[in-house]
């Protein structure tokens, strides 16, 4: 009778320890509002066509670099302001295009280390051209996904990929229209950097 009694309260205390041991598991971690600066460089890539004095050219690539600011709310929906520089050699002349502008923000935790974002938004871009000496202004659209690895509970590193489309009003001096069914310059860029979390 006592080792029956004995049998029981293992039992009773095993099973006990394992519900417990799964509510601590599987329960949610409760989400929070977020801040995040990035610091970002790597390489950046113009598809559409471009007509230069040296004829028309395409895939050019250049390096870019970037900083960014996001806040997301515990929704997994956010804002930020990103700034970015691309610099493009086009036969020893260079294309120096800059970026500043709001974003939409959607960003996840896809599990303690990994995070996963999507960005979209619109803001003012210039292009200065090296060889002409001339700066066009105009209006650019950005759109990125990227991935985070938390190092620590403060410090990580991630990836980006963005599509940048810049209009330019009316003709620009170099007809880069021609051809791109655009009036401006369209560009990829692949980025990797640290990111600091507040």
């Amino acid at each position: 009778m006592r080792r029956v009694k004995y049998l029981l309260m293992t039992a009773i205390l095993l099973s006990s320890l394992t519900a417990s041991a799964q509510l601590t598991t599987e329960a949610p971690v409760r989400r929070t509002t977020s801040h995040t600066l990035s610091v970002n460089g790597g390489l950046g890539c113009i598809t559409s066509k471009l007509y230069t004095v040296d004829g028309e050219k395409s895939w050019l690539t250049g390096l870019d670099v970037s900083a960014e600011y996001t806040c997301v709310f515990s929704s997994g929906y956010g804002f930020g302001i990103v700034a970015e520089r691309s610099s493009t050699d086009y036969g020893g002349d260079y294309l120096n295009q800059n970026y500043i502008g709001p974003e939409f923000v959607m960003a996840s935790n896809m599990s303690r280390k990994w995070r996963g974002k999507v960005c979209l938004g619109g803001g003012l871009a210039t292009c200065y051209d090296d060889y002409t000496e001339e700066t066009d202004k105009g209006f650019g659209l950005r759109a990125g996904v990227g991935i985070d690895y938390k190092l620590t509970n403060w410090l990580g590193v991630g990836a980006e990929l963005a599509d940048y489309l810049i209009f330019f009003g009316g003709q620009d001096h170099f007809d880069w229209n021609k051809g791109n069914g655009i009036d401006g310059i369209q560009r990829f860029s692949l980025t990797l950097g640290l990111r600091v979390y507040l």
